[in-house]
């Protein structure tokens, strides 16, 4: 818990000439020594840490390759294309036939509403 210290407090501590600047009393927890603390003092306090450690995670082991140890694109043109061929393959008639199907109803759509947006000039024969 930080508080603020005041001014006679400041001047006698750990040779904080500034406590015009914020100086703040923090207990150590080692010994329960008070330590001034402050931009007057060049400590600035933070809450938590860094962004990656802000918790400390127990008994979970990671292993991680340095990006500089891997290879970009291992087996681009002898593995890659290959499998995006055969998942193609396997796909295509899955997902085509649905398309087709759509398209054929559009168009016949669009045909039957120009059609029937048409005159029959038969109708208007004996029209004067």
């Amino acid at each position: 818990m930080l508080k603020r210290l005041d001014h006679s407090i400041a001047e006698a501590g750990a040779g904080c000439s500034f406590p015009s600047l914020g100086v703040f009393l923090w207990r150590s927890s080692r010994d329960g020594d008070p330590l001034l603390v402050g931009p007057a003092c060049g400590i600035i306090p933070t809450m938590g840490g860094h962004f990656g450690d802000l918790a400390k995670i127990r008994h979970i082991i990671t292993y991680t390759l340095s990006p500089f140890e891997q290879k970009a694109f291992p087996h681009y043109f002898s593995k890659g294309i290959p499998n995006t061929w055969r998942r193609f393959r396997g796909q295509v008639f899955r997902v085509v036939p649905p398309f087709i199907l759509m398209y054929l109803t559009y168009s016949w759509g669009n045909q039957e509403f120009a059609k029937n947006g048409r005159k029959d000039l038969s109708l208007y024969e004996k029209d004067e």
